[in-house]
């Protein structure tokens, strides 16, 4: 054969051997007869992956590829049976490397070797920062999905899927654990050159330390579900209903614009033509009395004019909103305390963008309010100076509404999923497991 073997695949059926050979071609062999054949292609194929549901077999390239150029190298998927081409993608940054099939076959990770870190390539599209960066692509179209940095990771990684889906162990420099769906680092063992095995069944994890000279064993944990957390009271999940799952606080009036794809299922989109959801008086998880957590993913369409999240009317109220500068905000009315709406109240630190999804939670605790964003800590106003109202104080007709503030101004544009209240504080860490059990990647 000409050149050197990068890759080999063996077909389903054991009779066929496939090989990358980059200058040299894609190679198959028939191993009964050990006949060579050659598999047309345009530039250096690398690194196989394969769908064994769909019988896809994608083929990373270097030099080019098809459709390709330099530092922005192509894939292609290849009906394994019939040995044809499907399509193939180029434009993404990418120099040909090691790619990664979700179980479900939904999902491509590709890693992009040094494309976005050596100065040889232009790093068009390189998301910021330093670190290694794998895009997600959909399986069944190559489109590119998101560009993922990963600062722990120094460069030149290889993917794994765990056997469940929900996570991948990237292996450079020891191993990174990533959430499929966020991508971001669980966990790292930092070790050398490393290769791993996963056992069929998903619950032993082995790592080769090539430079320690030594195997070691994991036991992988389960994957985080949202049925593990405690006190939780309401729990909108926007998949084509306003209803509430846990408690059935259904919304009274008003309706979303549609419904389309979320974090999870599906999201409620508002376009600002409406006025927003309805829940009528009743609360089932009152944030102004005590400790409680209000969280949801949110993509808004645009940045630029406040919008209201969502709000409970009355002087004894609240507001999560939106400000202007794209930043999130939330406040307790009627008090003089920094928490006040008329003092400001609690505001994050960094801007949303539009059209990204964006996991925010608002905590309470006994003396304190404090903003989260994608599980990170991002301001907190102590409660000093307030004092919940008594209870004549509540207002007569006092409600609740997602989506636009009271009558309907300052409407919000964009999509809102998976909206979870619960009647205690979560701590960091629930809150950054309540993200991964409240979505799926995008």
């Amino acid at each position: 054969m000409d050149g050197a073997v990068r890759d080999l695949h063996v077909s389903p059926d054991g009779q066929h051997l496939w090989v990358t050979l980059a200058h040299g071609g894609l190679k198959v062999i028939d191993l009964r007869t050990r006949q060579l054949s050659t598999v047309p292609t345009v530039g250096c194929p690398v690194y196989f992956a394969f769908a064994p549901i769909g019988r896809r077999l994608y083929v990373s390239y270097q030099c080019g590829g098809p459709g390709g150029h330099n530092g922005h190298d192509a894939i292609e998927i290849i009906d394994e049976p019939r040995r044809a081409p499907l399509s193939a993608r180029a434009g993404p940054p990418l120099v040909g490397s090691h790619l990664a099939v979700s179980p479900d076959e939904e999902h491509l990770w590709a890693d992009t070797h040094d494309a976005c870190i050596s100065p040889q390539y232009d790093q068009i599209d390189c998301p910021s920062g330093r670190g290694s960066v794998l895009h997600v692509m959909r399986a069944s179209t190559l489109e590119l999905l998101s560009s993922i940095r990963l600062p722990s990771v120094p460069g030149g990684a290889v993917p794994l899927f765990f056997p469940d889906g929900s996570r991948l162990a990237i292996l450079s420099s020891g191993v990174h654990v990533v959430d499929r769906a966020l991508g971001t680092v669980e966990e790292m063992f930092p070790l050398g050159a490393v290769s791993a095995a996963f056992t069929p069944d998903g619950k032993r994890f082995f790592v080769a330390g090539h430079t320690e000279r030594a195997l070691f064993e994991f036991v992988p944990g389960p994957a985080p579900d949202a049925a593990l957390f405690n006190g939780i009271g309401t729990h909108w999940t926007g998949d084509g209903t306003t209803n509430d799952v846990v408690s059935s606080m259904h919304a009274t009036a008003g309706q979303p614009a549609g419904f389309e794809p979320g974090r999870l299922g599906y999201a409620m989109a508002f376009d600002g033509s409406t006025a927003g959801l309805e829940f009528g008086s009743r609360l089932d998880v009152s944030i102004i009395d005590g400790p409680a957590t209000y969280a949801a993913w949110i993509k808004p369409r645009r940045i630029g004019s406040p919008m209201i999240i969502a709000h409970r009317t009355t002087a004894s109220g609240w507001q999560f909103s939106i400000g202007v500068d794209g930043r999130p905000a939330f406040c307790l009315a009627d008090t003089d305390a920094a928490i006040g709406c008329g003092r400001g109240g609690v505001r994050a630190r960094q801007a949303l963008s539009p059209n990204e999804w964006r996991h925010v939670a608002v905590v309470r605790t006994e003396t304190r309010v404090a903003l989260f964003i994608d599980g990170e800590f991002e301001g907190g106003v102590a409660l000093d100076g307030y004092q919940p109202p008594a209870p004549h104080e509540y207002g007569t007709r006092p409600e609740t509404r997602f989506a636009a503030g009271p009558g309907g101004p300052d409407r919000y544009i964009g999509l809102l999923d998976e909206i979870v209240m619960f009647r205690r504080a979560l701590s960091g860490d629930e809150i950054s497991r309540l993200m991964r059990a409240t979505t799926v990647g995008r």
